[in-house]
This record gives C-alpha cells, structure tokens and sequence, in this order.
C-alpha cells in the first residue's frame, strides 16, 4: 500500500519542519546526551519506517546529537536510562498515539539493527 506510506512520509516531513521552526521557542534546554540508538515507526500493516535524526552508528553525525536528544526526549520517552525520568517541556511518556499498541506505533532499536523486510 503505497498511499499510507506515502500520507506517513508527508506527515512525519511537516511535522519535523513545525518541529524545527517552533524548536528554539520549546527546545528542553538542559536535556543529558541519549545513547545513540533508532527510532523507527512500525505501521498496522507491519512496515519499519526510521524516523528522527539518525544517529548510528554510535558517534558517526556528533552534529545531530542535540537534535537526537530532544526528538527522544519529547517524543520517545522521556527517560534516560530506562526507567529514570527527565522532566521535558513535551508529554512525559512520549508522543501520544506512538506507545499505546493501536495502529502504527513508534519503537526504538539498538544501532545495527535492520529492519524486517516488509509484509
């Protein structure tokens, strides 16, 4: 099903540029560095779609690491590590909609992992 990957891809692309014109503005200032790791969207139909500034692997884009954090932070979780809260300026358990196991859900991976192949 090209269309939804297709509405994702545009919808994940005006988000990210909201994201990067109102970032200054709601940036978490004082956020600590987040092991690099993926993120990927895992659609209903069970496609892995990456997401977020790509970090991996491990110190390969040190100029994407502040973006790596807050993207993690107010959208992933906001813990570091597991289980350890940071007080973030986004939703404290992460975007709403991408952790509740309903539709398409956000998941992270260790650097090095490689996505199933589609459906």
């Amino acid at each position: 099903m090209k269309i939804p990957f297709l509405l994702l891809s545009l919808a994940a692309v005006g988000s990210f540029a909201l994201l990067a014109l109102a970032g200054p503005g709601f940036a978490d200032p004082s956020v600590p560095n987040i092991a690099p790791h993926q993120h990927f969207v895992v659609t209903a139909q069970g496609e892995w779609v990456a997401i977020g500034p790509q970090v991996c692997p491990a110190g390969s884009r040190p100029e994407l690491q502040r973006a790596f954090n807050q993207f993690h932070v107010n959208i992933h979780h906001s813990e570091n590590p597991p289980g350890v809260p940071i007080e973030t300026n986004g939703p404290q358990g992460g975007a709403p909609g991408l952790h509740n196991g309903i539709g398409s859900d956000m998941q992270g991976r260790p650097c090095g992992f490689v996505p199933p192949s589609s459906p």
